[in-house]
């Protein structure tokens, strides 16, 4: 059974939702605000494939 490709705004969301989340072993420890609050600020100023190019520097 062959996986869906995620559409690009689920894609973009979910690796933008992962710098939300806990990035410590015990959970208890969140990403600062102001963090949180320049992926917001990033994510809506750019483009999809603005977005996309982004990601793939980050993920190489």
């Amino acid at each position: 059974m062959r996986l869906r490709p995620l559409s690009e705004e689920l894609m973009i969301n979910t690796i933008s939702d992962a710098f939300g989340r806990p990035h410590k072993k015990n959970g208890s420890e969140r990403l600062p605000f102001s963090i949180k609050h320049t992926l917001e600020k990033t994510r809506s100023s750019l483009s999809v494939q603005e977005l996309k190019l982004l990601v793939a520097a980050m993920v190489d």
